[in-house]
């Protein structure tokens, strides 16, 4: 799916990764902290983007989207 712009993707992900944690899914149940962040930022990552050079460079921005989405959750 085409973004117009960076915001919107990263609308997207957190909006997926809330889906993904109401109700929480059984391969995430044993992860916390840290490696719950890891493990989410990575799928996004590998979901979102296409090209490995954009996705290193979006790791942060990805993985506050993230952290946003396990704070609502």
């Amino acid at each position: 799916m085409r973004y117009t712009n960076e915001q919107d993707r990263y609308d997207a992900i957190r909006v997926s990764t809330l889906a993904k944690l109401r109700p929480r899914r059984v391969d995430l149940t044993a992860l916390g902290g840290e490696a719950l962040v890891r493990k989410l930022t990575e799928e996004a990552l590998a979901e979102y983007y296409d090209d490995q050079i954009a996705a290193n460079y979006a790791w942060d921005f990805v993985e506050r989207e993230i952290r946003r989405a396990i704070d609502e959750a």
